[in-house]
């Protein structure tokens, strides 16, 4: 199974050095084109997007994993958005155990 990285020609090197195929994209819009193409392809198992691309088009993601069981399709951190927050209900679980989640 491949894993294709889409995202900003940034995040290229680390990804393709890692063993990844990438597929650059400037727009969310470039982006949700890409996750349909790629989520056809034979062989594809996971699609990671990066954050700029995937919040704006986050319905249609949503939509798309909902009517397919592969690949696998998750958000990425990039340089220009921070990371999610962590859950409330994280931070409770660890707060019951007594444990630090980061």
């Amino acid at each position: 199974m491949k894993i294709v990285v889409i995202g900003p020609e940034a995040l290229r090197l680390g990804y393709e050095s890692g063993g990844a195929e990438f597929v650059s994209t400037d727009t969310p819009q470039e982006a949700l084109q890409q996750v349909l193409e790629s989520s056809s392809k034979e062989g594809v198992g996971m699609l990671l997007i990066a954050s700029m691309f995937a919040q704006p088009i986050q319905t249609d993601i949503d939509r798309i994993r909902a009517t397919r069981p592969l690949p696998l399709i998750l958000e990425i951190s990039d340089f220009e958005k921070k990371p999610r927050e962590q859950s409330e209900w994280l931070s409770s679980i660890a707060a019951i155990f007594g444990i630090k989640v980061s």
